[in-house]
């Protein structure tokens, strides 16, 4: 049944009077949210099939990975010829394919419409995730994105032109944003903040895991890479063929709409931003409640409390309240959730780290309902992020004897069991696994990823072996060449063939840190140095901060003559990471 919520505010116009009609807002679609992580994934069906999607508010178009095409038997056709497509890796080579019959959970019953158009692009997602849906399906009417409680809230308005549409507010603070530039074909969420007082673009993007700023826009507030104080933070993917260099750097002030947070510890990375200094991702919309006013062009929102951007950062690095605006409303009640609700919203108390929270309303889901194998599976995951495996293992246990074939919990339990020492209790998960999904490539390569953070670098490469024979083509072959190219270093065989992976995964396009990085453990093996020091420095230009690559580059000046310049590399290294020697000494590499 809709609802109808009435919100009583006088319209602030001048004329307004007591006979004026009330801003009224008609909820229409309440979409259930699991948060995956800090991913946002929302269910419905394309043409009768289940499918879950990544809710993503920083894309203009709904997509489609080329995976979920294949699965569904979709027909994939040009996209016009005056249409591009790009990501925070650059140009991506996309196509068009249409969807007779699409659904989503809580729409209108579940039906969006017929005969809707997905673009066709990448192989982006793992845990079955078939594909995003973007701004064309969130973004035509008003939004509200109420992440923390598992919830996406799509709205039409009567009379609200000039209302405040924070609704549940009642006495809190609110701050409000201006949309920018905003086309049917532009239909991004941008607007303008402020960083360590430097006027920066903004664009608000559920489907980013963390928030990143521009290497430009850091700079110009004063902080780079190189800088003392600034960590290295790995490489992410997006959109296109690029991969994007990760630092964290803490910032004096992020003023949003009003609401400044100090000592930002902020994502920094050599994205492509089309006319975008930084993403406000999924960790922002976590620990805001947020209203999408379109027809207004403004965007509302709360501070639910706790740590913004670095999930590991502590409460007490929060933001400063937003000016205070009051507003009478009917707003969600807290208690009385089924369910459900309750392990929506442990996942998303997962997602920002409280995992004590997550665990207590993944206890209170199972008390309501003993038959859901995600309730177990998911307070499996936070036990194993409190350093609880035995107990993990327990649900895990049970969320496989309610569904045998869930793959996730599979694979959740292959992987505890390998650490653990139980080889054949985990290859038993990890065939089983394959068994259920023996096409998809996200969980074939999961299950190699465990092997290697095992250190079982031969299992693992026998089954990347397996993966690239299987997947030729699919958009994730430089990531797994550059792991094989690591693996096969590690065990100290096969050296030429390491090379020649990591050769090829530079041509095809993975010229990134951990790349180059992995090149240079092999050049050092074979002993040819100069080429280890040209791709450490290659690596180091990348990510300044790279623990293992000051360290592999110290060895090889050290062993190529320039004992001094390689002893202070070393020191650099350990000095970020005082663990990195064991590293290098398990592939027989010492100073």
């Amino acid at each position: 049944m809709q609802r109808i919520i009435v919100i009583g505010l006088l319209l602030f116009a001048a004329t307004a009077s007591a006979a004026e009609k009330k801003c009224e807002l008609q909820r229409f679609a309440e979409l259930p949210v699991t948060m995956s992580g800090t991913r946002p994934l929302i269910a419905g069906t394309i043409n009768g099939h289940p499918a879950k999607f990544l809710a993503d508010s920083g894309a203009f178009f709904s997509m489609l990975t080329r995976d979920a095409v294949a699965k569904f038997g979709l027909r994939v056709g040009a996209m016009p010829a005056n249409i591009r497509v790009r990501g925070t890796g650059g140009a991506a080579d996309v196509g068009l394919t249409k969807v007779s019959a699409f659904t989503l959970n809580g729409f209108l019953g579940g039906r969006v419409q017929d005969n809707v158009e997905f673009i066709v692009g990448g192989n982006l997602f793992d845990d079955g995730v078939a594909g995003i849906i973007g701004q064309n399906v969130l973004g035509n009417a008003d939004t509200e994105y109420d992440l923390a409680n598992g919830i996406i809230r799509v709205f039409k308005t009567d009379n609200c032109k000039d209302a405040m549409l924070a609704y549940w507010a009642r006495n809190m603070a609110v701050a409000t944003l201006e949309l920018e530039d905003r086309t049917p074909l532009r239909p991004h969420l941008r607007a303008r903040a402020k960083l360590n007082g430097k006027s920066i673009r903004i664009l608000l993007d559920t489907g980013a895991w963390r928030s990143l700023l521009t290497l430009d826009a850091a700079a110009r507030a004063g902080i780079e890479p190189e800088d003392d104080g600034v960590e290295a933070a790995g490489i992410s993917r997006g959109l296109g063929k690029r991969t994007t260099e990760n630092s964290l750097a803490r910032f004096d002030t992020l003023d949003v709409g009003g609401e400044v947070i100090r000592n930002a510890r902020l994502r920094i990375g050599d994205a492509e931003l089309v006319r975008s200094d930084m993403l406000l991702g999924a960790d922002f919309f976590l620990s805001h409640r947020i209203y999408v006013a379109s027809r207004q062009d403004k965007i509302y929102f709360t501070y639910n409390g706790g740590p913004v951007f670095d999930l590991r950062a502590t409460p007490k690095e929060a933001q400063t309240p937003a000016p205070t605006t009051t507003l009478a409303a009917d707003g969600p009640a807290d208690d009385g959730l089924d369910a459900h609700a309750l392990r929506r919203r442990g996942t998303a108390s997962a997602g920002r780290g409280d995992f004590d929270a997550a665990i207590a309303d993944f206890d209170r889901a199972i008390a309501l309902d003993a038959t859901e194998p995600d309730n177990f599976y998911e307070r499996a995951l936070a036990k194993l992020q409190k350093r609880q495996p035995l107990a993990a293992i327990v649900d895990l246990d049970t969320a496989l004897k309610l569904r045998p074939d869930h793959v996730q919990a599979l694979i959740a339990r292959g992987t505890v069991r390998l650490r653990g020492g139980n080889q054949a209790g985990a290859s038993s998960d990890f065939q089983e696994a394959l068994r259920v999904a023996p096409r998809d490539a996200g969980t074939a390569f999961r299950i190699a990823e465990a092997y290697q953070s095992a250190g079982q670098f031969a299992a693992a490469i026998e089954r990347m072996d397996a993966w690239v024979t299987q997947f030729p083509k699919d958009d994730r072959l430089p990531t797994v060449l550059t792991a094989r190219c690591w693996s096969r270093a590690m065990t100290g065989k096969d050296l030429n063939l390491a090379r020649a992976d990591c050769d090829s995964a530079l041509k095809k396009g993975a010229k990134n840190s951990i790349a180059y990085d992995s090149r240079g453990l092999v050049w050092l093996l074979l002993g040819n140095y100069p080429e280890a020091i040209d791709d450490y420095k290659e690596a180091l230009e990348l990510q300044p901060k790279k623990a293992s690559s000051l360290y592999g580059l110290g060895l090889a000046e050290i062993k190529a003559g320039a004992k001094d310049s390689g002893e202070k590399n070393i020191q650099a290294a350990l000095a970020i990471d005082s663990g990195i020697a064991a590293s290098f000494r398990r592939a027989g590499l010492a100073p």
